[in-house]
């Protein structure tokens, strides 16, 4: 029953407007798809093709400022997965996030590491107390008490080693929000009663190869080259459709896939 879909930016392909824009009407009524367009924003897309692929010159130093932040020498490396702090690394470097991403993902096309965008870890939590010294903290804090039996209800081996833990499991238990859960189990963790890890998104690098030397980087061109060439063709493709008012939008599109026989809508802007 999606009535209006509206892009207030150009998306880097016709397939992506597509699908989009396709969610309007599905249910066969009238439905609005609106593109917000000024010239300037051919120079913002435009842009876009230099930081998905930035210069090869670009990507071979990136690579090296890797593996300085790794202190990892010459010739090693391979298979060792690191976890790695994109944000860290471009405030070190003076890199922009957007571009740097794009780099280790052609690193990754070309086979020299495999970037593991974040994985959502798990919380973890273990004991640093005894279970006789829990009874103490129960006198003291009813709130701390309800965590503490929810957790020792739900999870076992907590006193051992580390447990892996669901906030919104022990909220669900507890009868408290998850984010109460999260602040209840940093402040036990700041009486030294628990170690509480939460959670967090964690991107990794896999050195599929040992570390090389920057300038000895390969960038093939079905990797480099051929790539860009088709992003750029995707970029042209949308702004041809945003800036044509001579042909059918349905029929723009239907061509843009294949389809060359398709009659006019006559209910687009340009039809109408």
């Amino acid at each position: 029953d999606v009535r209006l879909v509206i892009h207030m930016d150009l998306p880097d392909s016709l397939e992506a407007y597509f699908q989009e824009a396709g969610r309007a009407g599905r249910d066969g009524q009238k439905a609005y798809a609106v593109l917000l367009y000024t010239p300037t924003d051919k120079t913002t897309l435009r842009r876009r093709i230099a930081t998905t692929y930035p210069d090869k010159n670009y990507i071979r130093e990136l690579y090296d400022n890797m593996n300085y932040y790794f202190q990892m020498a010459m010739g090693d490396g391979q298979n060792c997965l690191l976890p790695f702090a994109l944000d860290d690394f471009c405030r070190r470097f003076h890199y922009f996030p957007v571009p740097a991403d794009s780099a280790l993902k052609i690193l990754t096309q070309a086979g020299y590491i495999e970037y593991i965008e974040a994985q959502d870890n798990t919380s973890r939590l273990m004991f640093l107390v005894q279970r006789d010294e829990l009874y103490t903290l129960r006198r003291q804090n009813e709130t701390q008490e309800i965590f503490v039996r929810t957790v020792l209800r739900l999870y076992s081996g907590v006193f051992a080693e580390y447990a892996h833990i669901s906030e919104e499991n022990i909220a669900l238990h507890s009868g408290y929000s998850a984010d109460q859960v999260y602040e209840g189990l940093l402040t036990l963790a700041r009486q030294g009663v628990i170690d509480y890890i939460p959670r967090r998104k964690t991107p990794y690098i896999l050195y599929t190869r040992p570390r090389t030397d920057g300038a000895r980087i390969v960038l093939a061109p079905d990797i480099y080259e051929q790539r860009r060439a088709h992003y750029e063709r995707r970029i042209e493709s949308v702004l041809h459709y945003a800036e044509s008012q001579d042909e059918c939008r349905s029929r723009l599109l239907l061509r843009y896939f294949g389809e060359t026989e398709a009659a006019p809508c006559g209910s687009c802007d340009v039809c109408v």
